[in-house]
Parts: C-alpha cells; sequence; structure tokens
C-alpha cells in the first residue's frame, strides 16, 4: 500500500474531482460532450500512442511536438489555400465567359 502511495492519491484525486463534477455540472456526463472531447482528444491520444511505442522500443525521438506542430499548421492553412484557388479559377473562367471582369475584381477584392 505505501508502495503505490503516489498512484493511489492520484487516483483518488482524480475520483473526487469526478464526483464534484456530478454533483456541480451533472450534464456533463451526457453523451454529446463525452464525444466532444473525445473527438478533439483523439489526435493526441494517437500521437500519445505512438510516442509510447517509440519510447518503449527504445528509440527516442523527441521531435515529435515539433511535427505535430507543423502538421497542425499545415491542415490549418491548407483549406485556405484551397478556397483561395478556388476562387482564382472561379473568376477567371466567370471573366473569360460572362465577360464580367470588372464586377467580379470590385467583389473579390481582399
Amino acid at each position: 500500500m505505501k508502495k503505490y502511495f503516489r498512484e493511489l492519491s492520484v487516483a483518488g484525486a482524480l475520483g473526487i474531482l469526478l464526483l464534484v463534477l456530478a454533483i456541480l455540472a451533472p450534464s456533463f456526463y451526457t453523451p454529446q460532450p463525452l464525444l466532444s472531447l473525445a473527438a478533439t482528444a483523439s489526435v493526441s491520444l494517437v500521437v500519445a500512442c505512438g510516442m509510447a511505442l517509440v519510447i518503449i522500443a527504445r528509440e527516442i525521438d523527441i521531435s515529435v511536438g515539433s511535427m505535430f506542430a507543423v502538421c497542425s499548421v499545415c491542415a490549418g492553412l491548407w483549406p485556405r489555400f484551397l478556397l483561395a484557388r478556388f476562387l482564382e479559377h472561379l473568376t477567371e473562367r466567370l471573366s473569360r465567359d460572362l465577360g464580367c471582369r470588372r464586377l467580379l475584381s470590385r467583389w473579390l477584392r481582399w
């Protein structure tokens, strides 16, 4: 018992925190917030599982944080890049087909 005091104290603190949360905010335990929380944390969970496997195999790799940040930035910028390319193609096509270049240039001035 004394050997696992740290682990048991953390488990007890977590249990108390969940009990207080159940009393103060019982709507937290409905399925929708829990599914939302699981979906938000799933990316970090996959990265953590991969890092655990790397560490267990004794192939220590510390660059996962920077790679995670770079991939997050790329994933955030990619839709904007696609939208800009789509709008550029759309305006070019409409101005060529319909002859409304001046109207579209005013509308898409950003």
